[in-house]
């Protein structure tokens, strides 16, 4: 009787877990979304600000009214990690 209990409280937990797990797999994947817009965002602005900023800076930096080079952010290459379900 008790090896019959321990198996239905055990079962009992597993489906306890896998009902936990679903959302929460949800919300690593809506996580890891927001994560891979973040970073094409990121990029997309580090691109403008390479390729359109950043000579217009220097133009007026050569002209003498800028004295110091400016720092060039690093695109962002990690990838997200999908959860595979």
């Amino acid at each position: 009787q008790q090896v019959a209990d321990n198996l239905r409280l055990i079962q009992e937990a597993c489906e306890e877990l896998y009902r936990r797990l679903a959302p929460f797999a949800d919300h690593l994947n809506d996580t890891g979304a927001r994560l891979d817009a973040a970073t094409k965002a990121f990029n997309a602005a580090v691109g403008s600000f390479e390729g359109r900023l950043l000579p217009a800076a220097e133009r007026v930096r050569e002209l003498g009214a800028g004295t110091e080079a400016l720092a060039v952010p690093k695109r962002v290459e990690t990838p997200v990690r999908r959860v595979v379900s």
